[in-house]
């Protein structure tokens, strides 16, 4: 029995021990810590405003150098619509269908073209699917495809008739303004491109930022050594201060117990001697 107390005493110091010691060093730690995540939280907000700065300072520039571009861009419409006021041309024909289907002259236009057919001929199909069951006769989806045909035949002879034909001169001379327009386009798209996958950034003014995040990265590196210094010598010399400490408060009353056991000991082998 007196075994088992002194076993459970010699127990609770130990527990008491590994405790302590956990707690003041998740105590470090934790502190440490909460520093890190501030100064962490501080680089995410001064990186926030130096993309906000930097996303503005490129769309200026952006703007600068593809400013005579959309002038270009702004002059060449203003060339395409008075071809279509001069010609006395509906302005409604002054659209990227009406060229890809009357005057096509990219692969572009071309598949414009096919998407066309596919739904002149899928359309006849939808209305007769729509149609009651009753009416589901193979007379049926050939007449609707008669009529659609018609129509699509109809309207394309009179635009072609009318618009395309009689005015071809002057809607190749549009077309190749647009063709110039969309050129131009891509040229800005190209500049804009390349603005933006330009690495330097010293035109952006951004140097604020820079010196406020090299600062705040060297904060992280001291906070980071000084946690490595403090949880090092916590582990050479608090952790044992704090054992000594504990077991200073065990130490008497566990040699009292040791010194009863081995005189309780000595007394049952002198019995058993007798």
């Amino acid at each position: 029995v007196r075994r088992i107390v002194f076993d459970a005493k010699q127990k609770a110091m130990d527990s008491e021990i590994a405790a302590t010691v956990s707690k003041r060093q998740a105590e470090i730690e934790r502190s440490f810590d909460t520093q890190l995540e501030n100064t962490r939280d501080r680089i995410k907000r001064v990186k926030s405003k130096k993309e906000k700065l930097k996303d503005t300072k490129i769309s200026e520039r952006i703007d600068v150098e593809t400013a005579s571009l959309h002038e270009q861009v702004r002059s060449l419409k203003q060339d395409l619509k008075g071809i279509f006021s001069r010609e006395h041309i509906p302005h409604i024909f002054n659209n990227e269908y009406f060229f890809s289907v009357f005057l096509p002259d990219q692969i572009g236009d071309f598949c414009v073209i096919l998407i066309s057919i596919i739904i002149m001929l899928a359309l006849p199909v939808m209305i007769y699917l729509a149609l009651p069951d009753s009416a589901h006769k193979v007379w049926m989806i050939i007449l609707l495809y008669a009529i659609v045909l018609v129509v699509f035949m109809s309207v394309f002879m009179l635009i072609y008739s009318f618009v395309k034909k009689k005015n071809l001169k002057a809607l190749e001379e549009a077309r190749n303004i647009r063709d110039k327009i969309r050129g131009t386009k891509k040229h800005i798209r190209r500049v804009e491109r390349s603005i933006r996958k330009d690495k330097d950034e010293s035109g952006y003014g951004l140097e604020k930022f820079e010196s406020e995040l090299s600062d705040l990265d060297s904060e992280v590196n001291d906070i980071v050594n000084q946690k490595k210094q403090a949880l090092s010598e916590f582990e050479n010399t608090t952790k044992v201060d704090i054992s000594n400490e504990i077991k200073a408060r065990y130490i008497d009353s566990l040699n009292t117990m040791k010194a009863e056991n081995e005189a309780a000991y000595d007394e049952q082998r002198g019995l058993e001697k007798n």
